[in-house]
């Protein structure tokens, strides 16, 4: 599907869509992580949440998209971890543990 939208013109009724959507989901979670925004050690929380996202949003496109076309590309219990940790790190707000 994001190929498909990627190929249609920008004035798609579908790319429209793909963008609406897009910017919903991340409006909410940008809204969920600013509930802790005293946790965040960053100048602009809502830019660095936002940039963030979009970095682990792309490298797992990339990972899932063309990942066997890497062969640099982890497992993806690895994965996971990394950009887990990577998206943490951007927010310099400690990765807490599932159990929390």
């Amino acid at each position: 599907i994001y190929l498909y939208v990627r190929l249609q013109p920008s004035s798609s009724r579908v790319r429209k869509r793909a963008k609406a959507i897009n910017g919903k989901v991340t409006q909410l979670i940008t809204d969920f992580l600013m509930e802790r925004q005293q946790e965040l050690r960053v100048d602009h929380p809502q830019r660095a949440i936002r940039v963030a996202l979009l970095s682990t949003v792309g490298a797992m496109r990339e990972a899932i998209l063309f990942g066997d076309l890497n062969a640099d590309v982890p497992d993806d219990t690895s994965l996971i971890e990394e950009l887990s940790q990577a998206f943490w790190n951007h927010l310099q707000m400690p990765l807490r543990d599932s159990h929390d």
